[in-house]
C-alpha cells in the first residue's frame, strides 16, 4: 500500500512539473513602422555648406515607404549586467509603412532584460538571393533587374501643380540606434519598438525641399535615407 501511495505522489509531482513547463512565459519585442510628419514644405535649414545640385519644390508628400531590412539585432543598456544581445530578425523584412498608420513588421521572443541599441542592415538583394523571392508578392518590388532597396511613394507640389512619384533606391547601409531611454521587458511582458520613417530628413536641402524627380539630388537623397529611421519604445 505504502508503495503504491509513493507511486500516485511521484506522477502527480511530474504532472505538476509538466503543467508548470507547458504554462511557462515568454518575453516579446514587437516593432513597427510608421512615417512622422508626411509633408515637407517648411523652410529650409541649412544642412551645411555644400552646394545643392538638384532643383527644389515647394513640398512633398510621403504617402509609403518599403525599405529592405535584414539582421535586426536588440543589444543590451549598460545598466543591464546581464550583458549580451539578441537577434529579432535574420533573414530579410519589410519596414512597410504608410501615411497616417502604425504596422506590425516583425516580432520575437527575446530574454527579459533592458534594451537600448537597435542594429541593422538595410540592403538590396544580392544576385543569389533573387530567385528564391520571385514569387513572394511582398519582396518582388525588391527582386527587378535594379534590386531596389528603397522604395518611396508620394507626390511633389511645385507652382500649384502637383506630381505622384516613385523614388527607387539601391543604398547598402549598417545602422544603429539607440533609443532615449532603455525599453525594460520582464518576464511574460511585450516590449514595443516603432521604427519612424521622417521625410523632413530626407527631403530637406540646403536651398529648399529636394525635387525626388530630379536625378541630380539622387545622391543627396540617398544619403539621408540612411540616417532617416529613428528608433522609440511605445
Amino acid at each position: 500500500m505504502k508503495t503504491l501511495f509513493v507511486v500516485v505522489c511521484a506522477s502527480a509531482l511530474l504532472l505538476l512539473q509538466s503543467c508548470s513547463d507547458s504554462t511557462s512565459t515568454s518575453t516579446t519585442m514587437q516593432f513597427s513602422a510608421e512615417i512622422t510628419n508626411p509633408v515637407v514644405s517648411a523652410p529650409a535649414q541649412q544642412k551645411g555648406n555644400s552646394v545643392q545640385a538638384g532643383s527644389t519644390v515647394d513640398s512633398v508628400k510621403i504617402t509609403r515607404v518599403r525599405m529592405l531590412l535584414s539582421r535586426l539585432i536588440l543589444h543590451k543598456s549598460s545598466q543591464d549586467t546581464s550583458g549580451g544581445s539578441s537577434t529579432v530578425k535574420a533573414g530579410p523584412f519589410l519596414l512597410d509603412a504608410k501615411a497616417g498608420s502604425t504596422t506590425v513588421i516583425t516580432s520575437a521572443e527575446i530574454p527579459a532584460g533592458s534594451y537600448q541599441n537597435i542594429k541593422y542592415e538595410l540592403h538590396k538583394f544580392s544576385s543569389s538571393e533573387v530567385e528564391q523571392y520571385l514569387t513572394d508578392a511582398n519582396f518582388a518590388p525588391f527582386v527587378t533587374t535594379n534590386r531596389y532597396s528603397v522604395i518611396l511613394e508620394g507626390t511633389s507640389y511645385k507652382g500649384g501643380v502637383e506630381k505622384a512619384f516613385v523614388y527607387n533606391s539601391d543604398v547598402n547601409s549598417n545602422l544603429s540606434l539607440d533609443l532615449q531611454t532603455a525599453i525594460s521587458v520582464a518576464s511574460g511582458g511585450t516590449g514595443n519598438i516603432v521604427l519612424q520613417f521622417q521625410p523632413l530628413i530626407v527631403f530637406k536641402g540646403t536651398s529648399g525641399v529636394l525635387d525626388p524627380t530630379d536625378t541630380k539630388n539622387k545622391s543627396d537623397i540617398d544619403n539621408y535615407i540612411k540616417v532617416a529611421v529613428k528608433a522609440v519604445k511605445k
